[in-house]
Parts: C-alpha cells; structure tokens; sequence
C-alpha cells in the first residue's frame, strides 16, 4: 500500500473494530470528500469513523500549504480556482513551446461552479504534460485544472448502471454475504488540464501562459499573479526527470487538455501517449538544441559570406581600405572593371600587369581568410546534420511503432492490462 505524501500507513481508525476506509481510499487516490447518507440505508459505525478522518487529512493539507506558503513570493495562497500544494509542482521546458509539466500530487479545488464554493483538496495521480498550442509570444491564455465532482454508489452487485464501488459495503456485518450497503461517497476527479473543460465537466484556472518575455524569458504567471520562469538560452531541459504517464488531446475547438487514459477514450489516449513519448525522447536526444545551433551557425555562415563579398567588392572597384590598387575607373584604370574602356597597350602594360597581380594576391589573401573563418563552421554543422539526421530517423521509426500498434487496434484495455501486469502502473512504454 502507497499513501501519498504528507500521510503515511497507520490512520488511528482503521484498526479493528472501527474498520474505517480512508487509508484505502488514499491509497487508490479516489479523493473522496464527503459521505453521503441516504434515507432507508443503514448506518455504518465505519462511516462515522471515515467522516472524521477526511476532516483530518483535509484540515492537514490546508495546514501544511499555509504552512509552505512561504514557497510563494507574492500574492494569495490559496486562490479562487486551483492551487498547487507546491509551487514547483508545475513546470515547463526551457525552450519555447515546449512541454508543461502538472505534476502528481495534492490541489486545492475552490471555485463557485463547483461544491457551492466549498474548498476541497482533491489528488491528481497522473503526472500530466502537455504542449501549448498558443502563440506565447503575444497571448497568454488561463489554463486550469479540469475537474468533474461524481457520487460513487456502494453496490454488492458485479453490474450496475451508476459508478460504484464494492469496498463500501460494511465488512462487519457477516450476517449479509458480502455485506450490506450504507452511504454513497463524493468524490472531486482531476481529469486533466486545458483552457476549458469537455461537457459535464468543469475548468477551474490556475496559470496563465506559459509566454516568451523579452524574446528569452519562458514565465508561467500563477492565478495569484506569482510566477515561475525559464530562460531558453541558459536553462536545461526537465523532461529527462519527469515520468510521462498520462496524454495530449486535442479536441474539436483545438482546445488543448490532457486525458488520464481511461473509459470511452483508451484507444486515443494510447496512441497519443506513444506519440508523446516519442517527441520527448527526441527532446532528451538534445533535438531542439541541435536545431538551434543549426539556426546559429547557418547565419553565421551568411553573414561571413555576404562580408566575403562585399570585400572582394570593395577590391575591384578600388573603394577604401583598398583605393591605393588598380581596381579603380579612373586614377588606376587596370583593374577588372577597367578592360573594357582602355586600349589593349595599356591593359597589358608592365605596371596594369603588375597591378593586377597584387589585386589577385590581394583577393587571394580574402578568400583564405574566409575560408579559415567558415571551415570549422562547416565541419561542426556537417556534425551537426548528422546527429540531427540520426535522431529524426528513430523518431520516424518511433511515430510509425505507434501508427502501426494504432492500426493493428493493441491500443485497448487488453494491451494496457497485459503492460501493467508485467512492468506496474509507474512504468512507461
């Protein structure tokens, strides 16, 4: 059994014989937050015991981000909408456009659309990413978490229409096989983030952007107006630490938002998460540094060429530094641009001769010095094509792996069933 973070095994309730199920519902992350009694049902002494554990773990929470506030450097912890118990708990990558990380853990859920307003933490146990579909450097759109409040019935039964839930059945009463049914739960469910919610659920804002800043800075403006920021050409990348485990989807209005990988959407989420991978592994293969040294290194190659020639410009036509040689129209008429206005005598005359000789030692001397100056540019961006080359050919074979499982159907419950029993619910494929 794993409880996450701050709580650990050993709940005072849970011993025999008060039976109470709260460490086990942690433990599953059904973030149930309210027992709900109903007329004609029995009353379970483990549901008594059940309601004052989730006033302890939420009054805990609320403590310790109070407590942790001090993480924040302005505004107001929490706000209206959905706060992080950390404010390190959503990151982004260095470069522009790259992915945004909504890491597994606690969130604080107060908004008016949902619970009448009443504050709620609820767990996310998916580490989500995703990658904006914005322009961040002129808009800054509010993202939020995409939240949905459910009643789970208990049920003894192996088929019913509602959500349900079998361990809610009073395992003390052995006088009933199975036990009978008490109280339903409610429970708030992280289903993903976005810039709005699908239909029946509901977007509770927590960040705006991220946005370019300055053309370097990559920030992440909080609801509380605090910020996170990156800056693309000094900081590295964070997608090597963070376990992807959860999907981008993009629905009919464009509209960016992750998905867990469950119910009606198994298929999609799959496929998606395989394509996800495969941009990720491209990113820790250094891709996009590579294509930005690229980008450097062929201006500089352009710059160096369009100073190449304008020099040898300057060479013929005698401009300064170089007015003192032949290339001139007038004062010293045997420079290239000269032969067609002078006699043949005065072309081929001892000091035009001459003359030019020094202009072709002279344009010698430029192009040595350009091609000293680009041949190490040259060979490190051969280098370069080549690494680039190399990674794109396994992100190819990787985007077609996936395209080929997504057309032979092994994106199903079957497939994901098989993985998790072999490497565990953690593991990425």
């Amino acid at each position: 059994m794993t409880i996450p973070t701050p709580f650990s095994i050993g709940f005072p309730l849970t011993l025999t014989p008060f039976k109470s199920r709260t460490e086990q519902q942690l433990d599953t992350a059904k973030s149930y937050f309210a027992v709900a009694f109903k007329p004609g049902y029995p009353l379970q002494a483990s549901e008594l015991n059940e309601i004052q554990e989730i006033f302890y773990i939420q009054k805990s929470l609320t403590d310790d981000l109070l407590k942790l506030s001090t993480g924040w450097t302005t505004g107001t912890v929490p706000w209206v909408g959905a706060t992080p118990m950390l404010k390190d708990m959503i990151t982004c990558e260095s470069r522009p456009n790259g992915l945004v990380y909504i890491d597994e853990g606690w969130y604080y859920i107060k908004d008016p659309q949902i619970n009448g307003g009443i504050g709620v933490w609820a767990y996310n146990d998916t580490n989500m990413s995703f990658y904006p579909p914005h322009n961040e450097e002129t808009e800054s759109p509010t993202y939020g978490l995409i939240v949905n409040t459910i009643t789970v019935e208990c049920t003894n039964s192996q088929t019913s229409e509602n959500i349900t839930d079998p361990y809610l059945q009073d395992q003390s009463n052995f006088n009933v096989i199975g036990g009978p049914c008490g109280a339903a739960r409610i429970s708030l469910l992280i289903e993903g983030i976005g810039t709005q919610a699908p239909q029946n659920s509901i977007l509770v804002p927590m960040f705006k952007g991220p946005r370019i800043i300055s053309g370097s800075i990559r920030q992440i403006n909080f609801i509380n107006d605090d910020f996170s920021q990156f800056d693309p050409s000094v900081s590295s990348f964070v997608s090597s630490t963070k376990k992807i485990n959860s999907t981008l989807l993009v629905n009919n209005n464009s509209t960016a938002w992750i998905i867990a990988g469950t119910g009606t959407d198994q298929v999609k989420a799959e496929y998606a998460a395989c394509l996800l991978r495969a941009e990720v592994k491209r990113s820790d293969a250094n891709y996009y540094q590579l294509l930005s040294r690229k980008a450097q290194l062929e201006q500089t190659l352009i710059e160096l060429q369009e100073d190449y020639q304008y020099q040898k410009g300057l060479l013929k036509a005698g401009e300064p530094p170089y007015e003192q040689n032949c290339g001139g129209y007038f004062q010293y008429p045997c420079g290239e641009y000269a032969e067609p206005y002078i006699s043949p005598d005065v072309w081929n005359s001892p000091n035009c001769v001459e003359c030019r000789r020094i202009d072709a030692e002279l344009s010698g001397t430029l192009y040595r010095e350009y091609v000293r100056r680009t041949d190490p540019i040259q060979s490190e961006l051969a280098n370069i094509n080549a690494a680039i080359a190399e990674i794109n050919k396994i992100y190819d074979r990787d985007i077609a792996t996936c395209k080929r499982k997504y057309d032979e159907g092994l994106y199903n419950e079957t497939e994901r069933e098989r993985i998790l029993k072999k490497y565990g619910s953690g593991t990425n494929r």
